[in-house]
């Protein structure tokens, strides 16, 4: 069996060690190695609670980068690559190539993914500003140097693509990570981490979220004015539906107690959150795939401070639109009318099938999936 390297864009975190199934590789006798290039790819990104393990390499410039594969048998390895294709990083995919590593794409974040066909037309115009556009065409430049670059420097590509999002470029189709805790939940009923009635609000760690300084680099909001727009909505919703409202915070926030108020504010617990809640509301969150899985009513919400980041924007109302669901605007409607809504049932099965799983591999561990596919090569 070949040894595995995951060369990652960010530190190792409790969520990451868990969507790479590190400890299962590891204890069916892997050796797994986890190469963070967060000090390459993003100099001075730090993310809470990351992780110190023995089987972390921590690689702060290409040429340690370098220097590392050097030291390798580059044929007795494969390499599971999490580094955004772009042309800031094209020296680094070149690397890679030249030294003949074979590469792997195992998509993370396939519950993200919202069909472009969901909004159409005039619709899509509108929905995507100006700014967004702005951010489309400097892409879309960079795209078109970056491939230029590819193919005059022979640079190949992934010699092998594994997601839970059903495509024709997916070679392997894996569960999503959130599936597989889908189902370890379900399967093990435990008790609900509050006794009161409450509903869950789905944090984004907004405008903190190191995504937003690093990879968008968009104009955001004022994080204080933002959640006081929260709290005080929060404080109306809990009297007016006699619930409690509960913050499932981001794996990357770091929050004081008293961040949302008087609120619970529970990290790594979201899946148990869900299940016994009476309904989610949200932004624009991944965490959207586990109201989906439970069949729990959702309620998409905004504010001022939230529309300011232009692409989060346009992202929460393709997320909205494909779940046939309204967006409210919690400082400027009328707290009484906002609703939860269940999901229609064709629209749910749909999402399931198309990211978080496919039909033959619902009940199959996905580290079963990637032992067969590593040992095959």
């Amino acid at each position: 069996m070949k040894d595995i390297v995951i060369i990652d864009h960010e530190p190792l975190t409790v969520r990451k060690k868990e969507a790479w199934h590190i400890e299962e590789l590891r204890q069916a006798g892997l050796n797994v190695c986890f190469w963070d290039v967060s000090g390459y790819i993003h100099p001075g990104m730090s993310i809470a609670d990351t992780l110190c393990e023995d089987f972390v390499v921590s690689l702060s410039s290409y040429n340690m980068v370098e220097e590392r594969l050097a030291l390798m048998d580059i044929s007795k390895t494969i390499f599971i690559v999490e580094i955004p294709e772009d042309w800031h990083n094209r020296t680094f995919f070149r690397l890679l190539s030249s030294c003949h590593c074979y590469t792997i794409r195992i998509e993370l974040y396939a519950s993200i993914y919202m069909d472009r066909s969901s909004i159409r037309g005039w619709r899509k115009l509108k929905a995507a500003p100006l700014a967004l556009y702005k951010i489309k065409l400097r892409n879309l430049w960079e795209g078109i140097r970056f491939r230029t670059y590819r193919k005059r420097h022979k640079i190949k590509g992934y010699d092998m693509q594994i997601s839970s999002h059903n495509v024709p470029a997916t070679d392997v189709l894996i569960n999503h990570p959130d599936w597989e805790n889908y189902k370890k939940v379900w399967a093990c009923p435990s008790d609900p981490l509050l006794s009161e009635p409450y509903v869950v609000f789905l944090d984004e760690y907004y405008p903190l979220h190191p995504d937003l300084k690093f990879l968008t680099h968009e104009r955001v909001g004022d994080v204080q004015k933002y959640r006081q727009s929260l709290i005080a909505f929060f404080d109306a919703y809990e009297r007016l539906h006699a619930v409690k409202v509960v913050i499932a915070a981001h794996p990357k926030a770091d929050y004081a107690t008293d961040t949302f108020g008087d609120r619970p504010i529970i990290k790594y617990r979201t899946t148990v959150l869900i299940r016994y809640s009476k309904g989610v509301l949200l932004h624009n969150s991944a965490a959207i795939a586990y109201a989906v899985m439970f069949d729990r009513p959702i309620a998409f919400i905004t504010n001022n401070e939230y529309r300011k980041a232009k692409t989060q924007v346009y992202f929460q109302r393709k997320m909205a639109d494909n779940f046939g669901c309204p967006i409210w605007n919690i400082d400027r409607q009328a707290w009484e009318i906002i609703e939860l809504k269940k999901i229609v049932p064709a629209l749910r099965e749909h999402y399931i099938y198309n990211n978080l799983t496919a039909p033959g591999i619902e009940n199959r561990r996905t580290v079963d999936i990637l032992m067969e596919t590593f040992s095959s090569l």
